[in-house]
């Protein structure tokens, strides 16, 4: 009987029992689906930002614009304090 494994066992006559993985599931889209010119919304800590992506900056941040205030700021200002378990970004429907 062959059984197939992920590593390479040694210990051919000893039977272990498969390790258990944890996946975190995230909503929405991560941040490298952004594009520049698309209208998203984000959720954290209950509150709801949308906004307009502007600029992609070199050091992984964002410039955008709030679609509401049409205040400027970046996403890292956003997530100055983390993310909460309510975290998501998703794109606004039109």
């Amino acid at each position: 009987v062959l059984h197939c494994t992920s590593g390479i066992d040694l210990n051919v006559g000893e039977r272990r029992r498969p390790t258990s993985v944890t996946f975190e599931i995230m909503s929405g889209l991560s941040f490298g689906a952004l594009r520049v010119g698309k209208k998203y919304y984000l959720i954290n800590f209950g509150d709801r930002y949308e906004f307009q992506l502007e600029y992609i900056l070199g050091n992984g941040d964002f410039k955008v614009k709030d679609l509401h205030t049409l205040e400027r700021y970046t996403i890292k200002d956003l997530l100055k304090f983390g993310r909460g378990k309510d975290f998501e970004i998703r794109e606004l429907g039109e």
